[in-house]
């Protein structure tokens, strides 16, 4: 089973980020940091074409390749195996600060950057199928995305703006205004039936998305720059 190990940097940081894909006792991981040393022997690879900080990587559903987005505007897909990009996407204008595989599709990628867009990229054709929102519709910086389970809805967090994306008809259904600072990071329950968001205001609200509307307020001490729900089994 892959596991992924990953490390957020400060926000504006100039210096660069090369994440690199270390194996340790029969398990994979994914690691970002500014120094990187490992005194353990282990097959790794680094990904060193990219030039700019990365703030997102995702393994595949298959656990074969790794999803990176980063400041250098470029989201690519490595393999495992090789250490090689397959494909790099060049579609997006600005930092690439969000990304995922499709739950449906492992040759979708959900991708979110402060180009005002969200993009769902192909790797199969290496270009963008579907391009949702723009600076000239008031829509700022991406910050995250996530994919319902069904592939046909998305959500987008800009600002304090979450935003609910219809994939299949191309447009925007619902967009919700329940933090008063940047929402940074967006996560399901185990069955999907509650979306959580944390933002900079200190809070991780939970909504139920039958409604979209909050149903529990978390209040926190410090800013939330990510969240993860521990689903049992």
């Amino acid at each position: 089973m892959a596991t992924c190990l990953w490390r957020e940097m400060m926000r504006g940081s100039s210096k660069s980020l090369t994440p690199t894909v270390e194996q340790f006792c029969g398990s994979w991981m994914i690691i970002s940091s500014r120094c990187l040393s490992c005194t353990v022997p282990s097959s790794h690879f680094s990904m060193s074409t990219i030039s700019r900080p990365v703030h997102v990587t995702k393994f595949s559903p298959s656990g074969t390749q790794v999803l990176s987005c980063s400041d250098d505007k470029t989201v690519k897909i490595w393999d495992i195996a090789s250490g090689e990009p397959i494909v790099t996407f060049y579609d997006h204008s600005d930092y690439v600060r969000a990304g995922q595989f499709l739950p449906t599709d492992p040759h979708l990628i959900l991708t979110g950057s402060y180009d005002s867009t969200v993009r769902l990229l192909d790797s199969r054709t290496g270009r963008a199928e579907l391009t949702l929102g723009s600076s000239e519709a008031g829509i700022g910086g991406v910050e995250d995305v996530l994919s319902y389970p069904s592939g046909t809805v998305a959500l987008s967090a800009s600002g304090p703006i979450l935003r609910v994306w219809d994939i299949v008809a191309g447009k925007c259904v619902k967009a919700l205004s329940s933090h008063q600072k940047t929402i940074t990071c967006l996560a399901f329950d185990g069955k999907a039936n509650r979306l959580l968001t944390g933002g900079l205001d200190h809070m991780v609200k939970v909504y139920d998305v039958s409604t979209y509307k909050v149903v529990h307020t978390m209040r926190y001490p410090a800013p939330i720059l990510c969240l993860a729900v521990s689903v049992s089994p």
